[in-house]
């Protein structure tokens, strides 16, 4: 399940993942909101979208200053605790880059901070994505790299979620595709719909 919203100012979308334990998914049947009680799925992760800059975060690392969430986007809660830092890959750097996790205390939601120039569970940017894209659909060929499958399963995957979410009448182009499915909060690229 994918939820987005706006929290502070800051775009966030949350991907919620049950937990199952013997076939069955557990629930959290008694996080209050605002008074109300109200069922929550168990939820493990939710990543929300900051601008920071890579080169930044590589050289000061663990010191780099992320902006705390004031509040859990899934509950409500007014605090969040640090939670560590979670390594994820980015394509241009060698080494992993620590980005800061956040648990809320309430209802036990890790939440992880992304960099906005990138889509969830993706290591190149959204603008090199972009960028390869159009550059073999105007020349017809792959611009030199290491891995051209890669770059194969963007485009076939573009094309799967145009023609599921934009149907087969779309007739703009794959390119304006891309910006309207990013446009309506989608990974244009992703395998999943």
């Amino acid at each position: 399940m994918t939820v987005f919203g706006k929290l502070n100012g800051l775009l966030w979308e949350a991907f919620f993942y049950a937990k199952k334990m013997g076939g069955k998914v557990l629930q959290n049947l008694t996080a209050l909101n605002n008074g109300s009680v109200q069922i929550l799925n168990t939820v493990k992760n939710m990543i929300i979208f900051v601008s920071v800059l890579l080169k930044d975060i590589v050289e000061q690392q663990r010191d780099f200053v992320w902006e705390r969430p004031p509040c859990c986007p899934r509950c409500d809660h007014y605090k969040v605790w640090s939670h560590g830092f979670a390594e994820r890959l980015f394509d241009g750097f060698n080494i992993p880059l620590l980005l800061k996790c956040y648990r809320c205390p309430h209802c036990g939601c890790v939440i992880t901070m992304r960099p906005d120039t990138h889509f969830p569970r993706f290591q190149a940017s959204k603008d090199k994505i972009f960028l390869f894209l159009s550059k073999r659909l105007k020349t017809g060929r792959w611009p030199p790299a290491q891995s051209h499958s890669r770059y194969r399963h963007w485009l076939r995957n573009l094309k799967k979620q145009t023609k599921a979410l934009l149907t087969d009448r779309w007739d703009k182009g794959i390119l304006a595709a891309f910006a309207c499915l990013v446009s309506i909060g989608r990974t244009p690229v992703s395998s999943s719909i």
